[in-house]
């Protein structure tokens, strides 16, 4: 994503056209299938991102992506570990705009075992403006995925992307406003496919 892309999107992301949802710790536009009354389809800004995406070879083309989750996370915002659920094919591709952070994959625990033990980080990655990241597979259906509630985090030297992210063991990073556009397919399924 190009400069002038990130900018393009991010007027798209909040034209006075733009449905918001207000969570606690964020908020959410969302489009496409399964997405509810008059957002059954991507518009068009998201349907070109939708075909890079399958240009790129992220998605396959008879599986494109269908669905598209906006965040925005002001300074200190962010959303715990989770998975994103059986309704959607295990293949996910996040673009970040606007500012980085730290995104972490995390141990997903038996119900048992919540609120007793802290799962354990399995990878963090630094999310730069303009960047991809994709997952799929065991990273979907085995790891919670979040991005810590914080206005400053400090890249670990463990980071799994330091050198293709150009940052360096204990930058720290100030967090601005920063979105999130996770693209997926949604499949209908609970239990999807697999």
């Amino acid at each position: 994503v190009t400069a002038a892309e990130e900018a393009a999107m991010l007027d798209q992301v909040r034209s006075p056209a733009a449905s918001w949802t207000q969570l606690r710790s964020r908020r959410l536009q969302c489009y496409g299938s399964g997405a509810g009354a008059g957002h059954g389809e991507l518009p068009p800004w998201l349907a070109r991102l939708a075909e890079a995406l399958v240009q790129a070879g992220v998605f396959p083309p008879d599986a494109p992506p269908n669905h598209a989750l906006l965040n925005e996370y002001q300074p200190g915002e962010g959303i715990l570990g989770h998975t994103d659920g059986p309704c959607y094919e295990p293949l996910v591709a996040c673009v970040s705009l606007g500012s980085s952070a730290l995104f972490t994959f995390r141990q997903r625990l038996r119900s048992d075992e919540i609120g007793a033990e802290e799962p354990r980080v399995l990878e963090q990655l630094v999310l730069r403006p303009r960047s991809l990241v994709v997952f799929s597979h065991d990273a979907y259906h085995s790891a919670l995925h979040g991005v810590a509630p914080s206005a400053r985090e400090r890249v670990e030297p463990t980071v799994a992307n330091l050198a293709a992210a150009a940052a360096s063991p204990n930058e720290v990073i100030e967090r601005g406003v920063r979105v999130s556009i996770t693209m997926r397919r949604w499949s209908g399924q609970p239990g999807g496919p697999g």
